[in-house]
């Protein structure tokens, strides 16, 4: 356990990286800001670079090595992350009564 411990605990050890499900991480960061809904109409705002920003600030303070994948919330990414595995995923971004909202891709809300 003193290895692990060691290995975690290394100087500059806060690895918050966009590798777009390319290797391991332990936290995947879906972020959803839709630009418009389905039928068009325009969507509020979400400051995801300041979540992120935060987010990574918990990180610097933990003093832990932490692999993260940033991408955009949308259906094959949530699929790439569950496939590969994760140990936790932050969601961010609009949802409604009984679901959260993922993108199409194309700067939309996926229908």
């Amino acid at each position: 356990n003193n290895n692990n411990n060691n290995n975690n605990n290394n100087n500059n050890n806060n690895n918050n990286n966009n590798n777009n499900g390319e290797e391991e991480c332990d936290l995947a960061y879906l972020f959803s800001a839709p630009l418009v809904s389905v039928n068009g109409a325009p969507l509020d705002n979400i400051d995801v670079e300041a979540d992120m920003a935060s987010l990574r600030g918990v990180f610097k303070e933990a003093n832990r090595r932490i692999r993260v994948q940033f991408s955009p919330s949308t259906i094959g990414h949530l699929r790439t992350i569950i496939t590969k595995g994760v140990r936790a995923l932050h969601y961010s971004g609009h949802g409604m009564a009984d679901r959260l909202t993922f993108e199409n891709g194309m700067g939309g809300l996926h229908g």
